[in-house]
């Protein structure tokens, strides 16, 4: 007897993520489970980036789908309780606001000095 999940077995005995894989290879459904963003870092946050980017200020991240700004900071190792500016394509942007691919999050510290 075949067990539910083999290969061949009835479509109704296979595992859901069978059924879903084969969806996805026969192209019925496209799911995105990550997406890139384009980060760009200032002042001394730089030093939070990888080394080879640190020149430029800038990286490309892959982060999953649903990601929001503060999950781009704590994945680059900036401190939660850190205080920062953000932007996501050149609007004020939020912790909580979510991206979508293609998104540009720049991130600066506070700004403090004066005369």
């Amino acid at each position: 007897m075949e067990r539910s999940g083999e290969a061949g077995g009835h479509p109704s005995r296979r595992s859901l993520a069978d059924r879903r894989g084969a969806a996805l290879r026969r192209g019925r459904r496209r799911v995105r489970r990550s997406l890139i963003v384009e980060v760009r870092l200032f002042a001394t946050f730089t030093s939070y980036l990888p080394p080879r980017d640190r020149a430029t200020g800038a990286t490309a991240l892959d982060v999953p789908a649903g990601a929001t700004v503060d999950d781009v900071a704590v994945r680059l190792g900036i401190p939660e309780a850190m205080a920062r500016v953000a932007l996501v394509n050149g609007e004020d942007a939020g912790p909580e606001r979510h991206l979508s691919a293609g998104d540009v999050v720049t991130l600066f510290p506070p700004l403090m000095g004066g005369v």
